[in-house]
């Protein structure tokens, strides 16, 4: 082994940007590895090396080696080097290197708690986790974290104090030491007992004034780490959210409606509406007003107009994101508890003078078409009218939106929709030759949903037009209009059956 000074300057070289200086000290330090008299050296390291970026390096190679020689370690020496870390855990000051510290605890804790050979590890834990110091606070919670997803069981015990250290730990004014406390929720979750549910609750009745400070402060991390756990808390089979669900869920949509939060803010505080509505619906519906109150804030969501700075690779927009958990709504709950709201939403912002609201109305209606199948058909009179209209919009997005409700309807509204033929397909022939591609794609799309369940006697009348508009289509079109287009004309074919076939050649023509 390198005597002290050289085992350092090793450590040093690894951080060299000089690259030949670097690889010399890594192939060294990689073939010293190898040997059990690594730890010890290391331990020195993380003690006593001036500069805290050695001291981190020290900490990571502790926590990639230490497990592999442990056994090998006398018992002198494994005393030793845990009385080592929890000094450098209470006395380090260099954030990144007591993090890094932290990990090799959890490291030698996984190796050594299960079998009763770190006995005073677990009281160090409480004593950080209560500390004044917000430091030491982070790190305990950290801890306590790591040691839940690997040894658990062991744990478990212990679990109700552990609750009440996140309990108060994440009203403290740290967002490090409120990010620990949260961290170690999920993975405390599976070892949940029922004795140990009213101390959760009282954990959630700190965390609710805490999410209220974070929307204040327009603290959007904290926030979406919030939505985050609150979701996994739902998925657990103990009735942790009870008490409280009508809150955290005021909590979500609050923050899903705030406009200055970036999309992926919003689309987190979604999550859990969402989960409990396709898994736990009947705790929703209890609340009446509550749920009245969102459909109605997620109509007015889908009204937002697409920000800007929007990238379609990394996010949805909040139109979307709204839209996407209506129709989760209207999939997962009886339709009693979403139409109303809706169908309130859409007779006001269809005749609106903004288009992003005609937009919205024609969303919802399209989002809602499956979901709510049995109530719409009741209600088709009335809002296939406002659904034609939007089809002659001035404004392309309104159409474009418009026609794919109408392709919604086609396919979940049968067979009510096709008795009024009369009144969609001229409507439909007029945005195949729309200047809007999208529009096109759209309209051909709501043709091959329609289309495809009409008797002959009833498309025989339209054919030389919609033969004649199609093929403009497929000669002229983008290649996703085109492929729509196909797929309405294999749809026209099978709803004219022999009546078709006068047309077969002027298709054929494309061909050649």
């Amino acid at each position: 082994m390198a005597s002290s000074g050289d085992f350092e300057a090793l450590l040093t070289g690894c951080l060299s940007i000089d690259n030949q200086v670097r690889k010399h000290a890594e192939d060294t330090i990689k073939q010293l590895s190898a040997k059990p008299e690594v730890i010890p050296e290391l331990l020195q390291r993380v003690q006593t090396a001036a500069n805290p970026q050695v001291r981190q390096l020290a900490a990571v190679l502790l926590r990639k080696w230490i497990a592999r020689h442990w056994s090998k370690l006398s018992p002198e020496v494994k005393s030793g080097a845990q009385q080592v870390l929890l000094e450098r855990i209470a006395n380090e000051q260099e954030h990144s290197v007591r993090r890094a510290m932290a990990d090799v605890v959890a490291s030698v804790a996984h190796l050594t708690l299960p079998q009763g050979q770190w006995p005073g590890l677990l009281e160090f834990l409480h004593q950080c986790s209560r500390a004044d110091s917000a430091e030491h606070r982070e790190v305990g919670l950290l801890l306590f974290a790591a040691l839940f997803e690997t040894i658990g069981d062991t744990l478990q015990p212990h679990a109700a104090s552990i609750l009440q250290a996140v309990a108060a730990s994440i009203s403290h004014p740290s967002d490090l030491v409120q990010t620990a406390a949260l961290s170690v929720i999920e993975p405390l979750l599976p070892y949940m007992t029922d004795a140990q549910v009213p101390a959760f609750h009282a954990l959630l009745g700190a965390l609710l004034p805490c999410a209220q400070a974070a929307l204040v402060a327009q603290n959007e991390d904290l926030l979406g780490h919030m939505c985050q756990v609150l979701v996994e808390v739902a998925e657990c089979p103990a009735p942790l959210l009870q008490p409280c669900l009508q809150q955290v869920l005021e909590m979500c949509m609050t923050i899903a409606t705030n406009k200055h939060f970036e999309s992926n803010t919003r689309e987190q505080a979604l999550q859990l509406l969402q989960w409990m509505a396709k898994f736990k619906p009947k705790q929703l519906t209890r609340h009446k007003l509550l749920m009245c109150a969102i459909v109605e804030a997620l109509c007015e969501m889908c009204c937002e107009p697409t920000p800007p700075d929007y990238d379609d690779a990394q996010e949805l927009p909040p139109q979307k994101v709204a839209a996407q958990a209506l129709d989760v709504l209207a999939l997962s709950l009886n339709s009693q508890h979403v139409v109303p709201a809706c169908w309130q939403f859409v007779q006001a912002a269809a005749s609106s003078p903004d288009m992003h609201r005609r937009a919205a109305a024609m969303m919802v209606c399209a989002v809602s078409a499956e979901g709510c199948s049995e109530a719409l058909r009741k209600r088709l009179p009335q809002v296939l009218p406002l659904l034609l209209t939007a089809l002659q919009d001035p404004e392309g997005d309104v159409r474009g939106v418009a026609a794919f409700a109408l392709g919604q309807f086609s396919e979940y509204l049968q067979p009510e929709i096709l008795e009024h033929y009369t009144e969609v397909m001229p409507g439909v022939f007029r945005l195949l030759g729309d200047p809007n591609h999208d529009v096109q794609e759209r309209a051909c799309y709501a043709l091959d949903a329609f289309c495809e369940n009409l008797e002959p006697s009833e498309i025989l009348p339209y054919m030389p037009q919609l033969v004649e508009q199609l093929l403009l289509v497929l000669q002229n079109g983008k290649p996703g209009v085109q492929e729509m287009a196909l797929s309405a004309v294999s749809s026209i074919a099978s709803a004219a059956q022999q009546a078709f076939q006068p047309h077969t050649g002027k298709l054929g023509t494309l061909s050649q």
